[in-house]
């Protein structure tokens, strides 16, 4: 998709996982590591993102195009953040994705024009976190929600334009593996379903590396890919937001 919903969603695997935990060597990982009480991580990130979606507005369907060089012509404004709070085992999640984008590069539209979109995506959730298999290691498992807000205006150059939003409700179940490497480093995707709401389904896959740089600076490296599929009487969306992300945070 575009620029502008690599840098705000800019983006949401931001997310997902407890800040490292001190354990020294290879030896370390095999042994249970004592936990803290109350855990927290906050990180902004950057989702250099692209799109392979279907977007109907008025009657009208266009696929955006836009990949990693048309990012910085698409994207108006976007930004993004990843929370995570423990307390013992109890455990809460907030990712929220802000964007703004106009683009003209449209596939196959019925004419020239442009598709200007703004999007804020939140999900959210509570739940706790059950002891890994390896010394270090948990899993988290959520029940939560997903909430999009899409407003989408598309002018066709000669022929008109139409406009329309749309705030789609998903529940979610959420699961946030944590597996440490080393020291210093643990695997921490995210993964998330969601049906039975305002969309037919939607998913999410977020495998990243968590770098605990100082007791309490850490930052994120992965991928991400949401793909949601509604249709409805004031238009459809189907495909996905998809790429790399990038985040530097504070934890506790």
């Amino acid at each position: 998709m575009t620029r502008g919903f690599a840098m705000s969603m800019a983006a949401l695997l931001a997310a997902g996982a407890a800040p490292a935990h001190a354990v020294e060597g290879e030896r370390d990982l095999a042994e249970p590591v004592a936990r803290r009480e109350v855990r927290a991580e906050i990180t902004p990130y950057l989702w250099i993102v692209g799109m392979d979606a279907d977007v109907t507005v008025g009657g009208t369907t266009v696929s955006p195009s836009i990949g990693f060089s048309d990012l910085m012509d698409a994207a108006d404004f976007g930004g993004s953040v990843f929370g995570q709070f423990e307390y013992q085992r109890l455990l809460a999640y907030l990712q929220l994705d802000y964007m703004k984008l106009s683009t003209g590069n449209l596939d196959h539209p019925p004419a020239a024009g442009k598709l200007d979109s703004e999007a804020l995506l939140t999900a959210f959730g509570v739940g706790y976190q059950f002891p890994g298999l390896w010394g270090g290691s948990n899993l988290g498992a959520m029940i939560g929600l997903r909430v999009s807000y899409f407003q989408n205006d598309l002018t066709l150059y000669g022929m008109g334009s139409a406009s329309g939003s749309k705030t789609l409700v998903d529940p979610l179940l959420i699961l946030t593996p944590s597996i440490p490497i080393t020291r210093w480093l643990r695997l921490n995707p995210t993964f998330s379903i969601g049906a039975f709401g305002d969309s037919d389904w939607t998913y999410e896959l977020q495998p990243h590396l968590q770098f605990q740089l100082t007791d309490h600076v850490a930052a994120r490296l992965g991928y991400r890919r949401l793909y949601m599929d509604y249709q409805g009487d004031k238009g459809e969306i189907s495909g996905a937001m998809h790429g790399f992300l990038v985040g530097l945070g504070l934890t506790l």
